[in-house]
């Protein structure tokens, strides 16, 4: 699996914040220093595109007006809230090596179903898998969220209700299951820190797998 917008940022803060910490020599960056640190994760485009949301929510600043112009190239600077943001966060060895550790077991893990697969459940069948979805989702929504990742619980939450209702529809494209749901599930159980939603969502995942996403 690919990293998702929200690793891809923490990646990219963590990046620009150790590159300024330890390799610049002044407090400014350009996309080149930060994607130095960075080639084997990410694309140079792919990196700037980050970097202008980054700078949209405030935890990065411009340094000059125009990219590649008369005044020059853009360069980045971390804000106070993007320092305390990056600080909180794990190395970024360890963002990177998490990542490509994860990615690894969820290829190994879910085999990515063919587009056009579909499967068909009976009634009985559909209340059965609709259950845990219905307990992990109760869960969520009574759960506060981490305030260090706003608006994860609420993408999440979205993604695994879009799921249960694939499900509920009774007849599905596995593809989409394994796009709406599964990825749902694989990065609540990689990021959330609540380990009881944790546990609801790698149960889930399992009975997901083997019950529908590996059935013919």
């Amino acid at each position: 699996m690919r990293a998702t917008f929200d690793e891809a940022k923490d990646i990219v803060l963590v990046a620009a914040y150790e590159t300024l910490y330890g390799f610049a020599d002044w407090d400014s960056l350009g996309a080149d220093d930060i994607q130095a640190r960075l080639d084997n994760v990410f694309a140079l485009g792919f990196t700037r595109r980050v970097l202008t949301s980054l700078t949209d929510s405030g935890l990065i600043g411009l340094v000059g007006t125009g990219q590649f112009e008369n005044d020059g190239p853009v360069s980045y600077s971390l804000t106070d809230e993007g320092l305390q943001a990056a600080e909180r966060l794990p190395s970024l060895r360890n963002l990177i090596a998490r990542l490509k550790d994860y990615n690894e077991r969820s290829q190994s893990e879910v085999e990515i179903p063919a587009s056009d697969r579909i499967v068909s459940l009976s009634h009985n069948q559909v209340e059965e898998a609709v259950r845990p979805v219905n307990e992990l989702i109760d869960a969520l929504e009574q759960d506060n969220g981490d305030p260090e990742q706003p608006g994860l619980r609420e993408r999440l939450l979205g993604q695994i209700k879009a799921g249960r209702e694939l499900i509920r529809a009774g007849e599905f494209r596995v593809y989409l299951l394994y796009e709406v749901l599964v990825r749902a599930l694989s990065e609540l159980i990689d990021r959330y820190k609540n380990p009881t939603i944790k546990a609801l969502a790698n149960a889930l995942l399992g009975a997901v797998v083997s019950q529908m996403m590996q059935s013919n």
